[in-house]
């Protein structure tokens, strides 16, 4: 076409990427939008794209459908708008967040992409890229991250781990039994042998707070507040000349409440872990003793992002063992 006023929408987005709109002439965006399809990754991304030879001018809002694309880091980004002549005209990401920077981004994967003129190589060009990256260092703020640009999901991504890390733990000996065993005749502890018990009911309640930072390309910090329940009964199962096998089951319950922080962007996992585990101790007749455990746990966690104002994932359902 000759030239285009853009106040409506101009839609290119059918099923796949790689649609070339050209207008020979001027474009004028009116507070109109232009709706693209891109495969979201590298520089070499298929894309939809608009040429202009003319001259550009007004404000337009560019959508972005991605086609599948799972995230890459770029260098120079993906050419969504090509101008030959004056390119005086602004176009606005429709975007999934703003980042701590106050820029407009969409999400891919783990890379985040916001749209600039002139591509992230530095090239001062009149075109318009979709770029996953910063820019060189800032003498202003040194601590500006540089290279790839994470999306605001990913730091909270790192701290889900580290939730179910804290839940995932196991009762010491001492914990489960106290001083029901390894005890003298008079609770002195001086008896050369084990003085055992013949079963026992145990419970205890435990709650912690962690500060963890990490060495990760993201900078995250993360604070966990847990809060774990755990009981279990235990009994003599076998029992000779040299010693005695004390074995029992244990449950657990607990929850942590991890909160993420990063330049790339805030959140927080909650947690919830359930657990079933078996113990069996042998306790020497010489004062040697020997302690197993075994435990499966699963989990139940919800993850948000601060940044977006949504839900990464609910109720996802991993399960570990020890």
């Amino acid at each position: 076409m000759s030239s285009l006023d853009n106040g409506g929408t101009v839609n290119l987005s059918d099923l796949t990427a790689g649609t070339t709109l050209t207008v020979a002439g001027n474009y004028t965006g009116s507070n109109g939008t232009l709706v693209i399809n891109t495969v979201l990754g590298d520089d070499n991304s298929r894309t939809d794209r608009l040429k202009v030879g003319g001259d550009t001018s007004g404000t337009t809002n560019l959508q972005v459908v991605n086609r599948g694309g799972i995230g890459g880091q770029t260098v120079n980004g993906i050419e969504v708008v090509d101008v030959a002549g004056q390119s005086n005209g602004t176009f606005s990401l429709v975007s999934d967040y703003t980042t701590k920077d106050n820029k407009k981004a969409i999400w891919a994967g783990a890379y985040a992409y916001t749209l600039q003129q002139g591509s992230g190589s530095g090239n001062k060009d009149g075109n318009w890229y979709l770029v996953s990256r910063y820019g060189d260092p800032d003498p202003v703020d040194p601590n500006k991250p540089t290279g790839p640009r994470y999306g605001a999901g990913v730091p909270v991504y790192q701290g889900y781990g580290e939730n179910m890390q804290a839940l995932n733990k196991l009762p010491t000996l001492q914990e489960r039994v106290g001083n029901r065993y390894w005890t003298g005749e008079n609770g002195d502890g001086q008896t050369n042998g084990a003085m055992v018990d013949g079963n026992g009911i145990w419970a205890r309640i435990e709650g912690a707070y962690n500060r963890l930072e990490p060495q990760s390309v993201t900078g995250v910090k993360q604070d966990i507040n847990t809060f774990i329940m755990q009981a279990g009964v235990d009994g003599q199962f076998y029992e000779d000349d040299n010693g005695k096998l004390v074995a029992g089951i244990t449950g657990q319950y607990g929850t942590a409440h991890g909160s993420s922080s990063s330049f790339f962007g805030d959140g927080y996992t909650d947690t919830r872990a359930w657990s079933l585990g078996a113990t069996a101790t042998w306790y020497g007749n010489n004062g040697f003793y020997v302690d197993m455990q075994g435990q499966l746990t699963w989990f139940d966690n919800d993850l948000s992002s601060d940044d977006m104002n949504s839900s990464l994932a609910s109720g996802a359902k991993p399960s570990a063992t020890r």
